[in-house]
């Protein structure tokens, strides 16, 4: 089925390099039928030099959203929950030390934790510096 028939559409990774024209018509077919449209890019898109001027301001009128690397507390946050669901219970200073270490995203602490429960189960090992230390080379 075409793209214009579709209610739904996600665009990445906008820079200006594109096909204008053709970004452009997707923009005003969507918001012209009420359909969704979502822009991804590594910039603000608002600062974005199309060579189209309309493009430009059709990409200033919109909101723009930032989506942030997790803080600290929050990735502390979700690790804690993740290892109490399996039932892993490690000293705040171990989060910690894992926090500080790791790539700041959901997707790592995910993985670390499914890593960490393994780790330990299949050594039959308490959860130690040591331990941690030999998941977080993994990852």
């Amino acid at each position: 089925s075409s793209v214009l028939s579709q209610e739904r559409l996600i665009i990445e990774d906008v820079e200006e390099n594109m096909d204008e024209e053709l970004l452009f018509l997707l923009f005003n077919e969507f918001k012209n039928n009420n359909k969704y449209l979502i822009f991804s890019s590594t910039q603000d898109t608002s600062r974005i030099s199309f060579q189209l001027q309309d493009l430009s301001s059709r990409f200033k009128s919109i909101l723009n959203l930032e989506i942030s690397n997790p803080s600290d507390t929050l990735l502390c946050s979700v690790l804690m929950k993740q290892l109490s669901e399996k039932q892993i219970t490690i000293k705040k200073e171990l989060i910690t030390h894992t926090i500080k270490r790791i790539e700041r995203s959901y997707d790592s602490v995910n993985k670390y934790a499914a890593m960490i429960d393994e780790e330990s189960l299949k050594n039959k090992k308490k959860i130690d510096l040591k331990l941690i230390n030999l998941v977080l080379s993994k990852i």
